[in-house]
C-alpha cells in the first residue's frame, strides 16, 4: 500500500481511515495507493472519522469539528464548522465533546465551552464538571468531587457528593446542600452541619460576624438598662444584665446565636487547638512522624490517604529533594550517589560485555590473536573436573571435532570407529575368567600363526610361551640327543631303532598377530565386566559394556569409556578421553581432570544446529549480540515515547492546551500529543499519549495543584 504525500503538517498511523472531504482514494489499478487530504491534522488509529485539520488518536473515534483533538476509543467530537465554533478536545473511551470544549475522561461527556475532567462526568454549556460522574446541569456551573451535581443557573458544588439546585447558591464540602435555596452558600446538610473557623471579624453590615464580636452587638444604653437588637429593644431595670432565653438556632448571616451554638464553636476551636498541636508534633495532617518521641521516628507523607505521586513542583519550577538516605528496599528512592554507582556499573558492564563480544571475558574466550581468531578455551580461569552439555531435552552432541593429536586432544567419531575396528581385530580372552585364548577365536576353522615371540623362560614352573628358536633349538637338541642315543644304541645292539618326533606350528596363524603390539611390564589387563574390553598395562574395564584402552585407563561404571593412560570412567555411560581424564558424573564427557587442574581445550567446533549440538564462540558471541541488540531497542523506545509526550504547563484559570512533540532516542522516533484544562488559577489537569516507531504506546493523566 503505497501513501502519497501531497501536503505538509499532518501524521497518519493505523488503518482504514475515514477523513472528511474525500481522504483516500482507491483506483481500480490494484495499486491500493492513498492520497490524504489538504490540512493540517494528526491521526492515530483504526475507523477514524476526521475533519481536515485537528488530532485523532483512538479505535472508531467521530471528530466532525476542524482544529479539534480526538484522543481514545470511540471518542468523537461534533458542532459547526464555523470559524468561531471550533477547536474541541475530547481524551477517553466515549468522550463527547462541543465546540471549544475540553472533555477528558471516560464517558465523559461536555457542552459548548465546557470544561470536563473525570469518568463519566458531565457538564452544559459554559460548566465546569471535575471528578467522576460530576455534573454541571446548569448554565455557568461549577461541580468539583466525585459526584457532585451544580444544577442550579449560576451554582457551585465543590466536594464530593455535594448539591447545588438553587440559583447562584453554593454547595461548599463533601456531601453539602444547599436545599434548593437561593443566593445561599451552604456547608454542609440537614443531617450534617459544620463549624465556619477561621472568619475575620465583619466590617460592612453584611459580612459574617465571628464568636468574639458577640458580646459587642449587646449594648446596654444609660442606666435605664436599654438592650438594642436591630429595630427591637428590650428594657430592665437599674440597667442589671438580661438574659436572653429561648434563642433559636441561628441560620441566617444576621441570626442570633445561642449558647448551645457557642458552646459548639468553643469545642470546635478547643479540638482546632489540638489539631494544630497535634500537627506541631507530626501526629496529624498528610505529613507525620510516628514511631517515637515527638522530632523522633519515621516521616509518613500521605500514610492514610490515596494518590499514587507527590508533587513537589513549586511557582518557580521543580525542587531537589535533598538529604536522601540511600535506598534499600524495592520502593525506596535512591539518591545521586547510588545512581552514580549504578551508571558507572552500567559502564563496566558495558565494558565487560564488549570483552564478552572479543573473547576476551568470561567463560569461553578467544585468545592468542585477533577478535574472532586464535584458540578458544572454556573456564580456563576456574576450578572443576567435568564439561557438562546437557540440556532440558537431554544430552548433546560436540560437532566439528578436530581429530586429536595430543594426549589430552578430544577424539571424534571417525578416531573412535578406528579405534574400534582395531579392537574388533585384537586379541581376547576365550572367558571371562581369562583361563585361555584362541588365535582365531573360539571356534576358529584355521589355524592361526604367533610370530615376534620373546624367548621365554624354561624352566620349573614357568608358564612362558617358547618361540620357534626355542623349539629349534629343542629339536635340534632332541635330534642329537637322539642320534646320540642311536649310537649308543647302535653300540650296544646293531638293531636300529629309529624314533620320529615332529611337531607343526601354523606360521600363518602366527602372521596375524604381527598389527597388535604390546610392550609392557605392568600387570596384565582386566576386563572383567560384561563384554568389556581392556588394552594395556593394567588396564581394567569391570562395568557391563565397559572399554579401557592404555596403560593404567579403569572404566568402572557400565557402558563407560577410559581412552588414554591413566583415565578413569567411573560414571555411567560417562567418556573419559586424553592422559589422566577423570569423568565421575553420569552421562558426561571429560578431557581433563579438576582436581589436578588440567584442563584442555575443545577446538574447531562447528556451529550447533540441533537442540543438543555443542555451540561455538562465533554462535556465543552472536546470541549475546543480539540480546543486547534486541534490549537497547526497547529501551530506545521506551525514552523515545517518554520524551513525545508533550510538557503540560500551568495556564490562567479557564484556558484550554493542546500541544504535540515529536521525540527520539537512540534508534527509535516516536510522536505524541498532549491537551489540558486550567480549572481553577491553582487546579490544572491534562493527559498526552504518544506511539514510538517500534509500535509501543505510552500515556499519562496529571493533575497538579499550586499554592
Amino acid at each position: 500500500m503505497n501513501f502519497k504525500k501531497k501536503h505538509l503538517h499532518r501524521l497518519i498511523l493505523g488503518a482504514w481511515l475515514i477523513l472528511s472531504g474525500s481522504a483516500f482514494a482507491y483506483p481500480d489499478n490494484g495499486t491500493n495507493n492513498i492520497t490524504p487530504p489538504s490540512g493540517d491534522y494528526v491521526i492515530v488509529g483504526d475507523y477514524i472519522n476526521s475533519p481536515q485539520t485537528g488530532v485523532v488518536v483512538g479505535v472508531g473515534v467521530n471528530n466532525t469539528v476542524d482544529q479539534s483533538v480526538v484522543i481514545g476509543n470511540q471518542a468523537g467530537v461534533n458542532g459547526s464548522t464555523t470559524t468561531d465554533d471550533q477547536a474541541a478536545v475530547a481524551i477517553g473511551f466515549q468522550a463527547a465533546a462541543r465546540e471549544k470544549s475540553v472533555v477528558v475522561g471516560a464517558g465523559a461527556m461536555g457542552a459548548t465551552n465546557a470544561a470536563v475532567f473525570g469518568s463519566g462526568a458531565t457538564s452544559l454549556d459554559y460548566g465546569v464538571a471535575v471528578g467522576s460522574d460530576a455534573k454541571a446541569g446548569g448554565a455557568n456551573t461549577t461541580a468539583v468531587g466525585q459526584g457532585a451535581a451544580a444544577t442550579g443557573p449560576n451554582a457551585m458544588a465543590l466536594g464530593s457528593g455535594s448539591r447545588a439546585s438553587g440559583t447562584n447558591s453554593i454547595a461548599l464540602g463533601t456531601n453539602s446542600n444547599d436545599g434548593g435555596r437561593q443566593n445561599v452558600v451552604s456547608v454542609g446538610s440537614t443531617t450534617q452541619r459544620r463549624a465556619i473557623i477561621n472568619v475575620t471579624e465583619g466590617t460592612a453590615g453584611s459580612d459574617a460576624a465571628t464568636v468574639s464580636q458577640l458580646p459587642g452587638t449587646l449594648s446596654y444604653a444609660g442606666g435605664e438598662g436599654v438592650v438594642m437588637m436591630g429595630n427591637t429593644k428590650a428594657t430592665g431595670g437599674n440597667a442589671n444584665p438580661v438574659r436572653v432565653t429561648n434563642v433559636a438556632d441561628g441560620t441566617a448571616n444576621n441570626d442570633a446565636v445561642n449558647v448551645s451554638q457557642l458552646n459548639t464553636a468553643t469545642a470546635n476551636v478547643a479540638q482546632n487547638t489540638t489539631d494544630i498541636t497535634s500537627i506541631k508534633n507530626g501526629e496529624l495532617g498528610l505529613v507525620q512522624q510516628v514511631g517515637g518521641a515527638p522530632g523522633s521516628g519515621i516521616v509518613t507523607v500521605g500514610a492514610a490517604t490515596g494518590g499514587t505521586a507527590v508533587n513537589f513542583t513549586g511557582t518557580e519550577g521543580d525542587r531537589r529533594l535533598t538529604g536522601v538516605a540511600a535506598g534499600v528496599s524495592d520502593t525506596d528512592a535512591v539518591n545521586v550517589s547510588q545512581l552514580n554507582t549504578a551508571t558507572a556499573n552500567v559502564a563496566q558492564n558495558t565494558t565487560d560485555i564488549t570483552s564478552i563480544k572479543n573473547g576476551t571475558l568470561g567463560l569461553v574466550q578467544q585468545v592468542g590473536g585477533a577478535p574472532g581468531s586464535g584458540i578458544v578455551t572454556v573456564g580456563a580461569a576456574t576450578g572443576g573436573t567435568a564439561v557438562n552439555f546437557t540440556g532440558t531435552e537431554g544430552d548433546r552432541r560436540l560437532t566439528g571435532v578436530a581429530a586429536g593429536v595430543n594426549d589430552t586432544d578430544a577424539v571424534n567419531v571417525s578416531q573412535l570407529n578406528a579405534a574400534t575396528t582395531s579392537y574388533t581385530n585384537g586379541v581376547q580372552y576365550d572367558n571371562v575368567e581369562h583361563t585361555s585364548v584362541t588365535l582365531g577365536g573360539v571356534g576358529a576353522s584355521s589355524a592361526v600363526a604367533l610370530t615376534n615371540v620373546a624367548a621365554g623362560l624354561v624352566a620349573a614352573g614357568s608358564t612362558d610361551a617358547v618361540n620357534g628358536a626355542q623349539l629349534f633349538d629343542l629339536v635340534s637338541q632332541i635330534a642329537a640327543n637322539q642320534a646320540a642315543t642311536d649310537a649308543a644304541i647302535a653300540s650296544i645292539n646293531p638293531t636300529v631303532i629309529n624314533i620320529t618326533n615332529n611337531t607343526n606350528i601354523d606360521q600363518a596363524t602366527l602372521n596375524k598377530l604381527k598389527f597388535v603390539a604390546v610392550n609392557s611390564t605392568a600387570a596384565d589387563a582386566s576386563a572383567s565386566g560384561s563384554e568389556s574390553v581392556a588394552l594395556g598395562g593394567n588396564s581394567s574395564a569391570s562395568g557391563a559394556n565397559s572399554i579401557a584402552i592404555g596403560f593404567n585407563a579403569n572404566a568402572s561404571a557400565d557402558n563407560a569409556m577410559a581412552l588414554g593412560a591413566n583415565t578413569v570412567a567411573s560414571g555411567a555411560n560417562s567418556v573419559a578421553l586424553g592422559q589422566g581424564s577423570v569423568a565421575s558424573d553420569p552421562n558426561t564427557v571429560s578431557v581433563g581432570n579438576a582436581s589436578t587442574g588440567m584442563t584442555r581445550t575443545i577446538s574447531n567446533v562447528a556451529p550447533g544446529v540441533n537442540g543438543t549440538d555443542a555451540v561455538n564462540v562465533n554462535q556465543m558471541n552472536s546470541a549475546v549480540s543480539q540480546g543486547v541488540h534486541d534490549s537497547n531497542r526497547y529501551t530506545d523506545r521506551a525514552v523515545s515515547s517518554a520524551l513525545a509526550i508533550p510538557s503540560i504547563p500551568f495556564l490562567q484559570a479557564g484556558d484550554k492546551w493542546v500541544g504535540a512533540a515529536v521525540g527520539g532516542y537512540g534508534g527509535s522516533a516516536a510522536v505524541g500529543l498532549a491537551a489540558a484544562y486550567q480549572a481553577t488559577a491553582s487546579l490544572n489537569v491534562g493527559a498526552g499519549v504518544s506511539s514510538s516507531s517500534g509500535g509501543s504506546t505510552a500515556y499519562k493523566v496529571q493533575a497538579g495543584y499550586r499554592w
